[in-house]
């Protein structure tokens, strides 16, 4: 039976469930070792028994192609697996039960053992009622191994277990033989409603300097509502990947859950309404926890990881998204908020603190303008969906009189608070704490004057409008 797949909007977290009828007339029965690409002309494709890409062979599966797996199936990735749908034409891998429920099939499962590398890509699929929904295991005893991974723009949810575990082992036999896993991408994934952790990286090492190791980031991802962690790591030593701009919401246990070695940078995240916000254990290493923002967990910070608590340019302020009940992470803003239902751009009467909020360091380009030239935190940060930024006007003073003098339009009968700052990335700090300018019922402009001392010409002004 044929079905077409759904469209997903950016950072709308996906209810909607695929349903299919178990094998009909004109469906593709698979079992065994598979190759080659599987079109839409022979979906869906059904999984009787566990099927295997071999070692030095290629499965790739075409945008819009249905894979149903039968009860207890996997899909074993030794080889190459290439599943790359489009925005509008996505890949699904699912239950052929009329009934799905979590844990119907095994999963997609990657291994990569002495001397090999395999490869997986996952762009633009969805993955929903397996055991674990996606796991890859890189591990050595004689010789190097290694995984290679591209995670983007998938949705993963709904699993009896993990939403996703990666795992890379050392030898431990032999010194200087190690298994790494390189994350190519992953990005813009929705790890949801699933059993266990939504993501979990293990990284150990065997004989003395025979290691597991990790290369890339893990960025810009919802990690929603599962029963366990949102992010767990562990390793015992060197690199996991780097965290940044993800979103952990609503998860069971903590947010973020740091198990031992770590030398890798935490940045950039929004970690809210979990049962803990985020907890370390046994750390070690060089630890790196700042620029996030962690709010209204049960508790925000426990463990090893209290001490950073207050690390310059952590928050515990509401992020302000759109409607988080509602899968609608945007941050509402003033200039300018994407709305995923529309496919438009919206202006909100409030600004979300983590608009611009992000570490400075951290590149900003993509976001669209006015963006203030800082990142945001959260999933959107440095993507073309980031919420937008007041403007910054410049003020210049007057020198004889020491007064600023700035115009700005404003809706009649609106309020508005001034913020300033002496440069235009900020800090930005409130001009007249706890009070508002008024515009009058006939009024279109206003003149702000300020008047200062010193051998300071200029300042940068941001208006914050607050609708009737």
């Amino acid at each position: 039976m044929k079905l077409s797949s759904i469209n997903t909007s950016v950072w709308l977290v996906v209810t909607t469930c695929f349903v299919a009828a178990a094998s009909a007339s004109g469906d593709t029965l698979v079992g065994g070792t598979v190759a080659g690409e599987w079109n839409t002309t022979n979906s869906p494709y059904i999984v009787q028994s566990n099927i295997t890409v071999a070692t030095g062979t290629v499965l790739t599966i075409d945008p819009g192609v249905i894979v149903l797996f039968q009860p207890g199936t996997w899909i074993y990735i030794e080889g190459s697996l290439v599943a790359e749908g489009t925005t509008t034409n996505q890949i699904l891998f699912s239950s052929d039960n009329t009934v799905k429920m979590p844990g119907d099939w095994g999963g997609i499962h990657a291994h990569s053992g002495d001397g090999v590398t395999a490869s997986i890509v996952l762009d633009n699929c969805q993955l929903e009622y397996a055991a674990d929904g996606f796991s890859a295991v890189c591990e050595t005893v004689y010789s190097g191994a290694s995984l290679l991974i591209t995670l983007a723009n998938t949705t993963v949810r709904s699993c009896s277990g993990r939403g996703i575990y990666l795992s890379a082992t050392g030898s431990d036999s032999y010194t200087f033989v190690n298994a790494a896993i390189y994350l190519s991408s992953f990005a813009g994934c929705t790890i949801c409603s699933n059993g266990g952790a939504g993501i979990s990286c293990t990284a150990s090492e065997g004989a003395p300097d025979s290691i597991g190791y990790y290369r890339g980031t893990i960025n810009n991802n919802l990690i929603v509502n599962n029963a366990g962690d949102g992010i767990q790591t562990y390793a015992t030593y060197d690199a996991l990947p780097v965290l940044a701009n993800n979103l952990m919401w609503g998860n069971g246990a903590n947010g973020i859950n740091v198990i031992g070695y770590i030398d890798v940078p935490i940045l950039n995240n929004i970690i809210a309404s979990n049962t803990v916000g985020i907890t370390a254990s046994g750390l070690t290493g060089f630890p790196s926890f700042n620029f996030n923002d962690v709010w209204g967990n049960g508790t925000n910070w426990t463990g090893d990881a209290v001490q950073y608590e207050n690390t310059p340019g952590n928050l515990s302020v509401d992020p302000l998204c759109m409607n988080p009940a509602g899968g609608d992470f945007h941050l509402r803003s003033q200039a300018g908020r994407y709305d995923p239902t529309t496919s438009s751009w919206v202006r909100d009467n409030v600004n979300s603190p983590c608009i611009d909020a992000g570490n400075p360091a951290s590149d900003w380009v993509n976001e669209p303008q006015p963006n203030g030239g800082r990142i945001n935190m959260g999933p959107d940060g440095n993507t073309p969906f980031a919420s937008k930024s007041l403007p910054w006007l410049k003020g210049v003073m007057d020198v004889v009189t020491k007064n600023f003098v700035l115009s700005w339009s404003c809706a009649p009968t609106g309020t508005y608070n001034v913020l300033y700052s002496t440069s235009p990335t900020g800090p930005w700090s409130d001009d007249l704490p706890g009070s508002q300018l008024t515009a009058g019922s006939n009024q279109t402009t206003l003149t702000y004057t300020n008047i200062v001392g010193g051998t300071q010409t200029s300042r940068f002004y941001r208006i914050l409008c607050h609708t009737p």
